[in-house]
């Protein structure tokens, strides 16, 4: 077992996707011979949380790769979301939120995730066309009370963030959560469903073999690739290059929750955001530059081309003094995106028809 390549929780998941080849949730004996060694509750199989103690004992030096708080996040995630299986993208999604969301509120999350998960795999879906089991989806989570909420999450300079689990526990949602809970159900459903996103959004992409469409989470109904183009500005020369709208990976769609976390921890730090003081748990003051700067750091490693993580990291870099990197920080999220420091949401935000209401488009 690769234990040495795991640097972050996009590392952790290539390589548990790797062994866990017959995608239950585990790793046996039978695909890797070491998993025995690295079975820390007697079960003869490894899950998520067992490989990450075991690559935080063979880290060397004195900072470990996972937080406490996180691998007791996924290992809770895991036994309290018995609908989905242990390999879930979602267990790591309610761990990276874990100190963000108070006890009480993150076991709602997971009673509510897991009941969303059971109404999902109860629908007769398998009769229906890609669209329509994606505004399937939206129908279930409207019928389970989700609304959507305007992004107003810590907007800091141009960079959204959002907590998951505290989306989940008031049912509220913007683009990203929205989007992660898609991506959590394609998983389990196994949909060819990729995150995709444009300057200040996110949504999702079907992709296999003669089918492929664009799909707003946000509204639940499908979009072509020209409706972005056309209403974020977004340029043929970054389309051509990846920048944008272009299918993510499982380790990209990652860097998306760490730089939502490290965003969320810089406003709490720097800008006394009051939608942090009243919506989140923990005392987030106390987080340094250094964890800001890890997160973010982490988004980078996963997707060296995502803008917007150079754009924030300068930020960070200028809060920490270090004005050098926040140049070459500024310099390549610029070079990605030419009109990164310029551009703005639009002027008139299109409402999202949802449960026969209209709502401003998060």
């Amino acid at each position: 077992m690769e234990i040495h390549r795991i640097n972050n929780f996009g590392t952790l998941m290539e390589t548990f996707r790797s062994l866990d080849r017959d995608r239950n949730g585990y790793i046996s004996e039978a695909e890797d011979g070491e998993a025995l060694k690295i079975d820390r509750d007697g079960d003869r199989r490894v899950a998520l949380w067992e490989i990450m103690r075991e690559a935080n004992d063979r880290a060397e030096g004195p900072r470990k790769i996972f937080a406490r708080f996180e691998i007791r996040g996924v290992k809770e995630s895991i036994q309290n979301i018995p609908s989905i299986s242990p390999g879930n993208i979602a267990h790591v999604f309610f761990a990276m939120g874990r100190r963000f969301t108070s006890r009480k509120g993150q076991n709602k999350a997971y009673r509510i995730f897991s009941d969303l998960m059971n109404n999902v795999k109860r629908e007769a879906l398998s009769g229906l066309t890609p669209q329509a089991k994606l505004e399937k989806v939206h129908e279930i989570l409207g019928n389970a009370s989700f609304k959507p909420k305007k992004c107003q999450a810590t907007f800091i300079k141009g960079v959204v963030a959002d907590i998951f689990p505290a989306d989940i526990h008031r049912r509220r949602y913007e683009c990203r959560s929205i989007s992660f809970i898609y991506l959590c159900v394609a998983q389990e459903m196994g949909w060819p469903v990729s995150l995709v996103h444009a300057p200040h959004h996110l949504f999702v992409r079907w992709e296999e073999p003669g089918i492929s469409f664009y799909f707003e989470a946000t509204g639940g109904m499908t979009m072509t690739s020209d409706d972005y183009v056309r209403y974020f500005s977004i340029t043929e020369e970054n389309r051509a290059r990846g920048v944008y709208l272009k299918s993510l990976s499982e380790k990209e769609a990652l860097a998306f929750a760490y730089l939502n976390r490290s965003v969320v921890s810089f406003a709490a730090k720097v800008e006394d955001d009051r939608w942090i003081a009243r919506h989140l748990y923990d005392d987030l003051t106390s987080i340094g530059f250094a964890t800001v700067l890890r997160d973010v750091n982490n988004a980078i490693d996963l997707y060296p081309d995502f803008a917007y993580a150079h754009f924030f990291r300068n930020r960070v870099y200028k809060y920490m003094g270090k004005s050098r990197e926040a140049k070459k920080s500024l310099a390549k999220a610029r070079q990605l995106d030419t009109g990164i420091r310029t551009r703005k949401l639009p002027p008139t935000r299109r409402c999202v028809y949802f449960r026969g209401r209209l709502y401003p488009a998060p």
